[in-house]
């Protein structure tokens, strides 16, 4: 249960930050502003769905994969840091 636990915590650490680089572009080439925490989430999770299965038609989906996503979500993260602060804290 610990182990399962600390499976959807690293999942959520890995999609927020991918989700939020996407509102961000979303807002800058449409003019919308996703508002709700839930809605990023979702579109982090869609996208890293996607990476997902592009990776699986060239390569197996391992733990390279994984290491591939956590270091776009860490960049990302990285760059966006003040403003996803900002959207966390409000």
């Amino acid at each position: 249960m610990l182990f399962a636990i600390l499976n959807w915590i690293m999942i959520l650490l890995a999609i927020l930050p991918i989700g939020f680089a996407f509102s961000c572009f979303v807002e800058k080439v449409l003019k919308y502003r996703m508002k709700s925490i839930s809605a990023i989430l979702i579109s982090g999770f869609v996208i890293a769905t996607v990476y997902a299965e592009i990776f699986s038609l060239f390569y197996r989906v391992n733990v390279e994969a994984l290491a591939i996503l956590l270091g776009i979500s860490f960049l990302s993260a990285l760059f966006l840091r003040k403003s996803l602060w900002q959207f966390l804290k409000g």
